[in-house]
């Protein structure tokens, strides 16, 4: 199998040849046909995560490893135990791999299981390469109905965006909310708010590409993160303050502005791992009985529910941006460069 594998910090991503899997057990070999790009890819061939102040999270990757987490693709060989996947099944892979024991695990919140074993992201290699080994069947969750090039970012970028919708209390057409950043995250996030829950959200960014994205995807109102005068023109155009603001970027600049943001009893929901760190008046969370809540993708129970929505077309596509596997480094530059509009996705070629 050939896969684009990392080859140190800030190195350009190696062509590779690993050999083809051979899934033992309840493991399923999946041929990737595509594989959307996230921005915490590029933190991983970083290999780190900046934390503000000087300090960072380390991410010590061997070189090979080989990134890539929302796939999507055709099963091409199952193990002997494996009862529900069929060799030509079109499956979504979700990649948020827990150890199965631990507390976190048992109470169904793998994907924060702190085992490291998540597809793509270090242990199990991810859809950067052209087959992908996923270590139980029932990670694998049919697809059929979903538009091939929209299907894999349901794995992260969908999944992300709906578990974060999903923290806001009492969500309904009537809802105040501010979404700050509309990238790939923020486009889908939009969509769903829009689409399935009825809502209009205040979008702001710092790109008129992208703030021309969210009105198109559903944004009732957009606003230019560059302006002196922002926070005052959320104040307004919330009537005093938003019921929940979500931050899909996650910098020490745009972490306050969502804070702030919030009415009296509002909820700030941190998304984004842009980096830095948040610095808020500490008197103002009790004075004004805010929250911050983090938000970290979703359950697999959150992910099969967000999987039958977009089957049955509830859930609206995003911009997408196709390229061949070979190019994964650029499309890594150019998310870093913040020249893409929605999703860029990977596409791998098979004879």
């Amino acid at each position: 199998m050939k896969a684009y594998a990392y080859a140190g910090p800030m190195q350009p991503l190696a062509e590779m040849q690993f050999p083809t899997p051979v899934p033992a057990d309840a493991q399923v070999l999946v041929r990737t046909r595509f594989c959307g790009v996230c921005h915490s890819d590029a933190h991983l061939q970083e290999g780190k995560f900046d934390l503000g102040e000087g300090q960072d999270l380390a991410l010590p990757f061997p070189q090979g490893v080989v990134f890539g987490h929302e796939i999507y693709g055709e099963v091409a060989a199952v193990g002997p135990a494996v009862s529900d996947v069929k060799p030509g099944d079109r499956v979504i892979v979700y990649p948020w791999v827990g150890c199965g024991a631990c507390e976190l695990c048992r109470g169904g919140l793998e994907h924060v299981c702190q085992s490291g074993l998540m597809i793509g992201g270090g242990q199990n290699p991810g859809g950067f390469g052209d087959h992908v080994l996923v270590p139980h069947e029932r990670y694998c969750v049919a697809a059929e109905g979903i538009e091939p090039a929209q299907a894999g970012s349901l794995a992260c970028s969908g999944l992300t965006s709906f578990g974060a919708i999903k923290r806001i209390p009492n969500l309904g057409p009537h809802s105040r909310v501010v979404v700050i950043g509309a990238g790939g995250l923020g486009i889908m996030g939009i969509g769903i708010l829009s689409r399935v829950f009825g809502v209009s959200p205040i979008v702001v960014d710092v790109d008129e590409g992208k703030l021309a994205a969210a009105r198109a995807a559903g944004a009732g109102q957009v606003v230019d993160g560059r302006g002196p005068d922002v926070l005052m023109k959320l104040m307004e155009l919330t009537g005093g303050g938003a019921d929940a603001a979500i931050d899909f970027v996650g910098s020490e600049h745009t972490a306050p502005l969502a804070f702030h943001a919030l009415r009296v009893g509002g909820k700030a929901i941190m998304v984004g791992l842009f980096g830095g760190t948040l610095k808020i008046p500490a008197a103002l969370v009790a004075m004004q009985l805010k929250s911050i809540e983090g938000s970290n993708v979703g359950t697999m129970a959150d992910f099969r529910e967000l999987v039958a929505l977009a089957r049955a077309g509830k859930v609206p596509h995003i911009p997408v941006s196709l390229r061949p596997a070979c190019e994964a480094n650029a499309v890594l530059e150019d998310l870093r460069h913040g020249r893409v509009i929605g999703r860029a996705v990977l596409e791998h070629a098979h004879s």
